[in-house]
């Protein structure tokens, strides 16, 4: 669904996604917060953004990294309101 609605670019660095089809296709599509410890939120699409696969690792491996950089800062933020819309509605 998301695929479909979404223009296939990163929303961090607007490069190219690779095609549906792709072994690494699946890696396009990467949670905010984590499906395990937010369940609630696992299929909410605000909480599920299109980057690179390499730009999936870097936050999923490498976030104290690239928490300062501009073109991640509104994921960050996003991730923030998303933790707090949360936790307000337990």
């Amino acid at each position: 669904e998301i695929w479909s609605e979404r223009v296939h670019r990163s929303e961090v660095s607007g490069e190219p996604l690779p095609p549906k089809g792709h072994p690494m296709w699946h890696w396009c599509f990467s949670h905010l917060l984590g499906k395990g410890a937010y369940p609630k939120f696992k299929y909410d699409k605000r909480n599920i953004i299109l980057k690179t696969p390499s730009e999936h690792i870097l936050y999923e491996n490498y976030k104290h990294k690239i928490r300062h950089l501009p073109e991640w800062k509104w994921v960050f933020e996003l991730e923030e309101a998303l933790k707090q819309e949360y936790f307000k509605s337990k």
